[in-house]
């Protein structure tokens, strides 16, 4: 269950962010800038409630992409 959520959060992100870079805005670095400060607290809030098993269990499961792309967008 754990694992399934931070799997949902991540996936939530990067589609996100991914919608983010190919649409052209005006202020798309703020833009882009307030999704990465919601996408952190989202993920300090999972961080905050759940046990540090609970957390490293489940970076040990993610699949090597999402890992990658998670430790690259920070």
């Amino acid at each position: 269950m754990s694992t399934d959520k931070l799997v949902a959060i991540l996936e939530k992100q990067r589609l996100i962010g991914g919608m983010i870079k190919k649409q052209n805005m005006p202020h798309n670095a703020r833009i882009e800038s307030v999704v990465l400060k919601q996408h952190d607290v989202e993920l300090q809030n999972y961080i905050a409630t759940h046990a540090s098993h609970e957390i490293a269990t489940s970076l040990e499961q993610l699949s090597l992409e999402d890992a990658q792309w998670a430790s690259s967008n920070k």
